[in-house]
């Protein structure tokens, strides 16, 4: 199983480099990286993080372009709109809860309320990159919040699986770049680069994985039926 995971990170890091384009999209994509505390930079990486999702579901070996910009906008806008759903609202409403209760419900009540958004944020981390998955490839926003088509990816495995390796790329990608950030100026454009590069891995890990649910989900719906087996004749 370990073998397997590295073997998986080792072809999503080296996924980028496979496309031609390849120098061109990490330069934009760090640029865009460098100066995502602005709005519409962090829109357009979002937009962008769509169609990485898109190409990991559907097998697509290019690496995505930074074209047709309005539509990257739009899918961005999109993204945003479902990552807000699923884990700032329920934070903010934790922190809303947990503060306004003041002393009158106790210590007790106080700890329930903080444990049980705590779930509920934990939850929504969880869930955002399939509820991502899942407009990339349909298309609708309500798709995002879709239960039905949902929970089957959320309790699958290889979802937990592409879940944890997207994790594991992101959280070794942010120490490098937390790291180089120690040299002025230099460390921190490259670290930009680096936390780009990383995302779009990242991305790929997932959109992965909740292919490999799709797909065995349309292989079990296409499997042909066996033809009842014809009566003997009397």
């Amino acid at each position: 199983m370990a073998q397997n995971l590295i073997n998986t990170i080792l072809d999503a890091l080296n996924y980028p480099r496979r496309s031609e384009h390849v120098m061109r999209t990490i330069a934009i994509g760090g640029v865009l990286t460098l100066v995502s505390l602005l709005v519409l930079p962090a829109v357009l990486l979002m937009g962008y993080a769509v169609r990485v999702l898109r190409g990991g579901v559907e097998g697509d070996e290019e690496l995505p372009r930074f074209d047709a910009w309005g539509r990257l906008a739009t899918d961005g806008l999109k993204a945003f709109a479902i990552a807000l759903a699923y884990v700032a609202i329920p934070y903010a409403l934790l922190f809303a809860a947990a503060f306004g209760i003041g002393d009158a419900a106790g210590m007790v009540a106080f700890t329930v309320i903080v444990m049980g958004g705590l779930a509920t944020v934990a939850l929504g981390v969880y869930a955002t990159p399939a509820a991502l998955t899942t407009y990339a490839t349909d298309g609708r926003l309500g798709a995002a919040f879709e239960v039905a088509t949902l929970k089957p990816t959320l309790l699958d495995g290889r979802y937990v699986a592409g879940w944890v390796r997207a994790g594991v790329v992101l959280g070794i990608g942010t120490f490098i770049a937390t790291f180089m950030n120690v040299v002025p100026l230099v460390g921190t454009i490259v670290s930009g680069f680096v936390m780009f590069y990383v995302a779009v891995v990242a991305a790929r890990l997932v959109g992965q994985a909740v292919g490999e649910t799709h797909s065995l989900d349309v292989a079990a719906d296409e499997s042909p039926v066996e033809p009842p087996l014809a009566r003997p004749a009397d």
